[in-house]
């Protein structure tokens, strides 16, 4: 049955993906596909202060390497103990 589901979930959302627009009738099957989809999705909020303070930390000059490496470490640190694959990062 959970195959099955799954199955028909990927059905009904593919057609969001691939014409970009919701089908002309939102029925049942649509809306729980949709909510199976985005169920196991998790939230990070990141705040432009949170980037700014993660790319001027310690406050001296950095490599171009460094430089990349600081909000990574700040995103990292927002899905700690995440799926990564599952994390979305809204910026406020």
């Amino acid at each position: 049955m959970a195959f099955y589901a799954r199955r028909n979930a990927r059905a009904h959302c593919g057609c969001l993906h691939d014409l970009r627009a919701f089908p002309e009738t939102l029925d049942h099957d649509f809306i729980h596909a949709v909510k199976e989809v985005i169920s196991g999705l998790s939230k990070g909020v990141v705040t432009t202060y949170e980037l700014r303070t993660a790319l001027l930390s310690r406050g001296s000059p950095a490599t171009l390497g460094e430089m990349k490496k600081r909000p990574e470490e700040c995103l990292d640190d927002k899905a700690k103990g995440k799926d990564p694959g599952k994390v979305r990062i809204v910026l406020e």
